[in-house]
């Protein structure tokens, strides 16, 4: 087969993941295949699509008829309204958020009403920071899939994938980490098996930081957003600050989505070790959900 190769610079995207990313392989290869995706065995298959049988008890979510990609048939639950239709893009990025909508969406419907909110960065895409506000919607449904209380970023610009009308938002990765996804292009549908556990997905940070990873091997986490009224903020961290040690813990000993981690269990209280220019900086942060 040949396809059409896109060059962008990924650097944002690797700062933003912590991963150095070389390049991103697209739905334009991957509808030729029934796509397995096991979050829990970190493993990707590829399936013939026409050999393939699916005979597991996970729930089904139809595509739109509309369109050939996996653009899933949704609905979302915003307390005191009806559940309101959604067509929302696949999308299996590093985004710690549930859901982004774009801002036609997010318009349309008076989603920036929603209480409480948070102005900050909601993402990075290729052409770099997506801005808008986070806000907590009540629910979200895919097919028989439920999350409740979805993270949930809110297009503030007309740019970009944040400014398109043909799709309302994407849902991403974080509403199926820690369980099984099939993404079925030849039957229009996307199953997701139960997920283990009870543990709420797609929790935001509860430390007000935004951190990415940078310099050589992305092996320094440095601060890059902090939201103000938050712990951090109160705490006097700045952007631009080194994160250390998390507990006693070198940062640079584990991965970004492991310091990430640390700093989503409320009511914790995590001892930081920071670096500015050359002065090191110890706080004491007790997390609180934010949102």
């Amino acid at each position: 087969m040949h396809y059409r190769v896109a060059l962008y610079p990924l650097t944002g995207l690797s700062e933003a993941s912590g991963r150095l990313q070389v390049g991103l392989v697209g739905h334009d290869v991957l509808q030729h295949y029934t796509v397995d995706i096991d979050y829990q065995q970190r493993r990707v298959r590829l399936f013939d699509p026409a050999r393939y049988r699916y005979k597991g008890t996970g729930a089904t979510v139809r595509f739109t008829p509309d369109a050939d990609l996996p653009l899933l048939r949704a609905h979302v639950k915003v307390r005191g309204r009806r559940a309101i239709p959604a067509r929302l893009l696949l999308d299996t990025g590093a985004s710690g958020l549930c859901l982004i909508f774009t801002t036609p969406f997010a318009e349309q419907h008076g989603l920036n009403q929603v209480t409480p909110a948070i102005e900050a960065p909601i993402g990075t895409g290729l052409v770099g920071e997506l801005h808008g506000t986070i806000v907590r919607l009540q629910e979200l449904r895919l097919g028989g899939v439920k999350v409740p209380s979805p993270t949930t970023g809110l297009g503030g610009e007309y740019k970009g994938f944040l400014a398109r009308t043909d799709i309302d938002g994407v849902v991403g990765n974080s509403v199926f980490e820690g369980s099984r996804l099939i993404v079925d292009y030849a039957g229009h549908r996307a199953i997701v098996e139960p997920r283990p556990g009870d543990n709420a997905p797609c929790d935001f940070d509860m430390s007000g930081l935004r951190l990415a990873a940078r310099g050589p091997g992305l092996r320094h986490i440095v601060v890059d957003y902090v939201i103000p009224q938050s712990p951090s903020a109160e705490a006097g961290i700045a952007v631009g600050d080194e994160l250390l040690l998390i507990d006693g813990r070198g940062v640079a000993e584990g991965d970004l989505s492991d310091a990430r981690k640390a700093l989503r269990s409320a009511g914790a209280v995590r001892q930081l070790v920071l670096r500015r220019d050359a002065d090191t900086i110890r706080v004491a942060l007790k997390l609180r959900r934010l949102l």
